[in-house]
């Protein structure tokens, strides 16, 4: 239900899935970064920068984590903290192509148009990866019996 959900454009009905697996695993920073996102695109960026700070202290090296907390920055038009977050993920997740056009919005609502084409001309769609501990055990299981 949560990826499914997530997956059709149902971030409304997401947030209550990742809320419910929240509940579950409340330091789950998968969980936590997934649901802030999700927070993030119904609109609640409030609840999304308050669940997206506590994975961010959970793990200040996510580059997924700072991308979303750079978009809920660039939702409040506070171009500052979009552009410094969202170059802090870049910075460590440089494949990340899919933060370039909210940092190309960020740096033309900052008034620097010359910033603004440059970051719009590198978009892409990778977005920031996102370790998830529990799924690579399991891949790692699965190449192990087909080996």
């Amino acid at each position: 239900m949560l990826f499914r959900s997530r997956l059709r454009n149902e971030p409304a009905l997401a947030v209550k899935a990742f809320a419910d697996a929240r509940a579950l695993r409340p330091k789950d920073i998968v969980t936590l970064v997934h649901l802030g996102e999700m927070q993030l695109a119904s609109g609640e960026t409030d609840a999304a920068e308050r669940t997206l700070g506590e994975a961010l202290a959970l793990d200040a090296g996510s580059a997924r984590t700072l991308g979303a907390l750079g978009r809920a920055a660039l939702s409040r038009n506070d171009y500052a903290t979009a552009i410094s977050r969202l170059e802090q993920a870049l910075a460590l997740a440089p494949q990340a192509s899919a933060l370039r056009y909210p940092l190309s919005l960020a740096y033309r609502g900052a008034g620097d148009a010359t910033r603004s084409a440059a970051e719009l001309a590198q978009r892409g769609t990778v977005d920031a990866p996102l370790s998830d501990p529990l799924m690579e055990r399991a891949s790692a299981q699965i190449g192990r019996a087909h080996v």
